[in-house]
Formats: structure tokens, C-alpha cells, sequence
């Protein structure tokens, strides 16, 4: 499991924990960003994530950015297809009225969006993309019909924007595709420990 935070004996500063042992820490994050990317650096704090590292970076001439460290379990070309799906959406006229992050490119290598960097010897892909300031729809208690209206109507506008997309790894399978969605949780149906709601899942299924 790895804890993004602050560790006391630091002073104060940003680290990637895993167990006892320090990982990461915002020198390391800062060195990156000026040597790979050009940025003037002000202030960069952590983000939470549930696999990758994420850190908030606020550079000198005002401007937000996000710091990833993909999963090493994400593969590069897998990076790049993300990339390339923003940069795809952020130019169809079909999702238009929605703002997408988008990666930087390197200073030091122009043709380039990524960096690999060994974090305690496993490969980390490292890139930065664009701010989207907003608040996360799961931080609210209560959402109001027209704001679930709103998003059902933005989720069908990237549906359909994404129905033409031409890149050959679409066709992949992954769990996270809906098209194997009924695959998915039958396979995934053991790790629900009440058993009534794992009979549900299935019968959905």
C-alpha cells in the first residue's frame, strides 16, 4: 500500500511512504519538473489516488498542473493512449463543452510527454498534465436532478465522441470496459463478503 503525506521527521516536507521506508520526496518530484519539463516551481503538494502518485503543482508564473506517477503495473503505451484520448476529445465537436486535462510536453525532449524514473526500483512513469479545477460529485450528500441530469447528458456527449475513436487498442479487453462488464463481476463476485449482495451481483449478471 503506498501513503502519500506528510512525515513528521521530513520537516515538513511531501513524502511517498511504503511501509517504514521513505520513497519519494518533493526534491526528488521538483528535480523532474525543471529538468524534463522547464517549470519554475512554487509550491507542490499530494494528491490522493487509489494506485497511482499524484502530487498539485503551482509553478512561479501562476499556472496549476497535475504531477502523475503511473502504476507500474500501466504500461507506457497505455500512458500514451491516454494522452492521445484527451488530445482526441479535446478537439470533437461532440464533447466541446467539456474541459479535459492535457499532458505537457518535456523541454528536454520536445517529441516527448513521459519520463520513466525508478522509485525505489520500480519503473514509474512519470508525466504532467493540465489543472481542471472543480469538486468531485462523490464529495456531496446530496445531488440535485438537474446536476444529474447534467452529467448523464456530458457522459452520453463522450459516449458518442468516443464511438469514433481510431486507435487499434480500443479493441483491447480490460476490466475496466463495460463491454466485460457481466464478465467482471462474476469474476470479481467473490471479494463481496455479504452474501445476499453477492447473489444480487450475479443475478445482475
Amino acid at each position: 500500500c503506498v501513503f502519500v503525506g506528510n512525515k513528521s521527521s521530513s520537516a515538513g516536507k511531501v513524502c511517498v511512504v511504503v511501509g517504514r521506508e521513505i520513497m519519494l520526496v518533493t526534491e526528488e518530484v521538483q528535480e523532474a519538473v525543471v529538468s524534463h519539463f522547464g517549470l519554475q516551481v512554487k509550491k507542490i503538494s499530494a494528491l490522493g489516488s487509489c494506485q497511482d502518485l499524484n502530487f498539485k503543482l503551482k509553478t512561479v508564473d501562476g499556472k496549476v498542473y497535475v504531477i502523475k506517477y503511473t502504476n507500474p503495473s500501466v504500461s507506457i503505451e497505455d500512458v500514451h493512449f491516454q494522452h492521445s484520448v484527451k488530445k482526441y476529445l479535446s478537439t470533437s465537436e461532440d464533447a466541446n463543452n467539456t474541459e479535459f486535462p492535457g499532458p505537457l510536453q518535456r523541454s528536454d525532449e520536445q517529441d516527448k510527454t513521459t519520463v520513466q524514473q525508478l522509485i525505489a526500483t520500480q519503473p514509474y512513469t512519470m508525466h504532467i498534465l493540465s489543472y481542471v479545477d472543480g469538486e468531485l460529485l462523490s464529495d456531496f450528500a446530496y445531488l440535485p436532478e438537474d446536476t444529474l441530469e447534467d452529467f448523464g447528458v456530458k457522459m452520453a456527449a463522450l459516449a458518442k465522441a468516443l464511438a469514433a475513436y481510431p486507435h487499434p487498442i480500443v479493441s483491447r479487453e480490460g476490466e475496466w470496459d463495460m463491454r466485460q462488464s457481466v464478465q467482471m463481476c462474476a469474476k470479481h463476485a467473490h471479494s463481496i463478503a455479504n452474501l445476499e449482495e453477492r447473489a444480487s451481483l450475479l443475478h445482475m449478471a
